[in-house]
């Protein structure tokens, strides 16, 4: 009856640990600018997803991206209506990405936290262990 207890620890345990690692995939991915088009870009950058951050701080989301020399045109909503933006209004283009160092620090606490729940449960079993204790040798 003693490994009741500790079986419930241990899937309460995981499902935390199930839901922590839910909530933190979304921070392996950062916005970061992309460069500007010139005049002498060979053709126009395209992004199937990208933020439109504007002069006055507004962000747009928009889908399917064209950066042109001139302007910036994209779909916003789940209705994709046309958006477009003349370049002297866009203070910069962001798409998301990977970050390298928020997917280390994601696995290594995910790991941290697996490695003391596994500790823990050791613990838990060493100290439920109930032999009798070794006789001590007597002193002549």
């Amino acid at each position: 009856m003693a490994r009741r207890p500790l079986a419930r620890r241990l899937i309460a345990l995981r499902i935390t640990c199930g839901i922590v690692v839910l909530l933190n995939i979304s921070g392996c991915m950062t916005w970061r600018a992309v460069p500007r088009a010139s005049e002498r870009t060979a053709g126009d950058a395209t992004y199937p997803r990208a933020r439109v951050v504007l002069r006055d701080g507004t962000a747009l989301p928009l889908t399917d991206v064209t950066v042109r020399p001139d302007s910036v045109i994209g779909f916003a909503g789940a209705e994709r209506t046309r958006v477009a933006v003349a370049q002297p209004q866009v203070e910069r283009v962001e798409t998301r990405n990977v970050s390298v160092g928020r997917t280390i620090g994601l696995v290594g606490g995910v790991l941290a936290v697996l490695a003391l729940a596994a500790l823990i449960a050791i613990a838990q079993t060493f100290s439920e262990f109930s032999a009798a204790p070794s006789p001590l040798p007597g002193v002549p």
